[in-house]
């Protein structure tokens, strides 16, 4: 009898794990998640719709292009942002979406310059890697100065 007892137990502890288990699995994307999701969607966007301005061979329209990249990068952001917070949430980044497009913008420079002929820079991994690395003898050297 006691062995029914704790098995009924054992399996109806199971079973209610069980359903809890599928239903946080089943519950969907936080409102962080889906925020953090929807910049990548606006970011990549937004590099596309730069990559095509920068393609026009019109400067005026290029220029109109851009602003219409921005626009709509700053429309999806704020969108973004309202949706997290009506679900009582906030986004994960609290980059504006202007320093996005800044870095995105130096990006597509990047390309078009090389295109044009010059040389391919460095990635941004590099780049911050020899900026540590800098930094780091900057600080050694100054401090072998003050021992001095």
């Amino acid at each position: 009898m006691q062995t029914t007892t704790v098995s009924r137990t054992l399996r109806s502890t199971l079973i209610a794990v069980s359903f809890w288990c599928t239903g946080t699995a089943l519950a969907g994307p936080s409102p962080q998640d889906l925020c953090q999701a929807g910049m990548n969607k606006a970011a990549a966007k937004y590099d596309a719709c730069i990559a095509k301005a920068e393609s026009t061979a019109d400067p005026v329209k290029a220029d109109a292009l851009r602003l219409k990249c921005h626009d709509k990068l700053n429309a999806s952001w704020q969108k973004l942002l309202d949706a997290a917070a009506a679900a009582g949430s906030t986004c994960v980044s609290t980059t504006p979406p202007a320093d996005f497009a800044d870095f995105i913008d130096a990006c597509v420079e990047s390309v078009a310059a090389t295109v044009g002929g010059d040389a391919l820079p460095a990635d941004v991994a590099t780049c911050n890697d020899d900026l540590g690395t800098c930094g780091d003898e900057l600080g050694t050297c100054g401090d072998n100065l003050s021992n001095n």
